[in-house]
Formats: C-alpha cells, sequence, structure tokens
C-alpha cells in the first residue's frame, strides 16, 4: 500500500480486472497521488477499476483528476469502472458525473 497523507492506494485485483483502491480523502493535497497510482498501473491493462469505495471526500480537484483519467481512458479506446463511496457518489450526483462515468452499483 502506498500513501501520501491521508490517501492511501493498493494495486489489487477484482473479478478479473486490474483495480486501483483508494482510502481517505481525494482534494487538493491529494490528487496527485491518483496520477502515481495510475502510473503503475500497465498500459496495455485494457480496463480498470478505480475503486473509491474506500474515499470519503472528494473536493473539486479530485473531480477534476477522475474526469481526466476517464476521458483519457475513452481517447485510448479503454474503460474506466468507478466504484464509488456514498460521499463521492454524492458528488458525482451533484456535479451530473453519475450518468457520464461507468459507475459500479
Amino acid at each position: 500500500m502506498s500513501t501520501l497523507g491521508p490517501l492511501r492506494w493498493e494495486l489489487a485485483e477484482s473479478n478479473g480486472l486490474p483495480s486501483l483502491r483508494f482510502f481517505g480523502e481525494i482534494d487538493m493535497s491529494t490528487a496527485e497521488e491518483l496520477g502515481f497510482a495510475l502510473a503503475e498501473v500497465e498500459a496495455d491493462t485494457r480496463d480498470l477499476l478505480l475503486d473509491l469505495r474506500g474515499v470519503t471526500f472528494m473536493d473539486s480537484t479530485g473531480i477534476s483528476a477522475i474526469v481526466g483519467v476517464h476521458q483519457q481512458f475513452n481517447r485510448e479506446g479503454r474503460r474506466l469502472l468507478v466504484a464509488p463511496s456514498e460521499p463521492v457518489q454524492r458528488v458525482f450526483e451533484v456535479t451530473g458525473l453519475l450518468e457520464k462515468l461507468n459507475i459500479l452499483r
């Protein structure tokens, strides 16, 4: 498990998919860690589960980082699946992203 301040993450596998699991807060001080974690995933990985069920808080910086990763995956013909925690799901609902991201419920 890697850590940077109040955010921790680990690379795992879930239902045959590589999975990045995050725990803690994704905000201005930790959003860069999302990029570091994604660099750990092999470039040829077709699909990825971004498991945010352990995230307790996310601000606009975190939203921007996730949207950027989602757009990058789309451009590359890859699929980013997102499993949000309840607080993160509320953020996605308020911002209209719930319908735009590949959300696992």
